[in-house]
């Protein structure tokens, strides 16, 4: 895991990989997550040598390429510490996919939930730990996450999608003071605080957008309108307008 720590602290440059590599690799792949615009695998990857099993988010069927390159034309953009790391990518059609690290940790929602789903995700990922966040855990992975909207937000771009789903942990406990960040700004933090805790990164930027002219907000309609159920803030429902406030 600190591999992809320092990939999230010296971005490296994204590999391009060759539909046959990644066919080849998918057939020994293990699923550990599913979304609405495609399927995560851990698997290994010859062009990725030293990272053992990455994680590969392959376009669902009727997903356009295009739309692939454009998720990796966002990361690249989006490059943060607190931004899970770009790896590589395949733009071939009938292989489109991205390639970031596998974080082992799952993401926040699997440690808040502990749903059998759950405890089965993270021993597909390898997480060696205990299933389960403390309040100051569960803070400090929120701590992490905010910078990386902050950054985004910086830059004008909005993300859409915050949810737990998307806060995923390296599942490596580490020295509260080494883990990133300045936490001295959160006093909650370091009282009653447990001495390691995970790093976190804000994943699935795919679908982030950038504001022309650096207005942070973008009108949008029924058919296009982008969001999760239960993480929705209830003014963008009403206005159909997505803004830095209701990421």
């Amino acid at each position: 895991m600190a591999k992809a720590r320092d990939a999230a602290e010296n971005p490296p440059a994204p590999v391009e990989l060759g539909a046959e590599e990644v066919l080849s690799a998918l057939e020994a792949a293990v699923e550990v997550g599913r979304g609405g615009f495609g399927v995560v695998y851990a698997v290994e990857l010859p062009s990725l040598p030293g990272w053992g099993r990455v994680a590969v988010k392959r376009a669902l069927s009727g997903v356009d390429a295009r739309e692939v390159m454009a998720e990796v034309s966002n990361l690249r953009r989006c490059a943060h510490r607190d931004v899970l790391p770009l790896l590589g990518y395949c733009g071939a059609p009938r292989a489109a996919c991205i390639v970031t690290a596998l974080m082992r940790g799952g993401s926040l929602d699997d440690h808040l939930l502990l749903s059998p789903d759950a405890r089965a995700r993270l021993q597909k990922l390898g997480f060696k730990g205990t299933p389960g966040l403390s309040w100051s855990q569960r803070l400090s992975a929120l701590c992490d996450a905010a910078r990386a909207l902050v950054h985004l937000h910086s830059n004008s771009i909005l993300h859409r999608d915050v949810k737990t789903a998307n806060i995923l942990l390296d599942g490596a406990l580490l020295p509260l003071h080494t883990a990133g960040g300045d936490r001295r700004v959160y006093p909650e933090i370091t009282r009653d605080c447990p001495r390691r805790v995970y790093r976190a990164f804000l994943s699935d930027v795919g679908l982030a957008k950038e504001r022309a002219g650096g207005s942070m907000t973008m009108a949008t309609n029924a058919t296009s309108a982008f969001y999760s159920t239960g993480f929705a803030d209830p003014n963008f429902l009403d206005s159909n307008q997505h803004s830095a406030k209701t990421d």
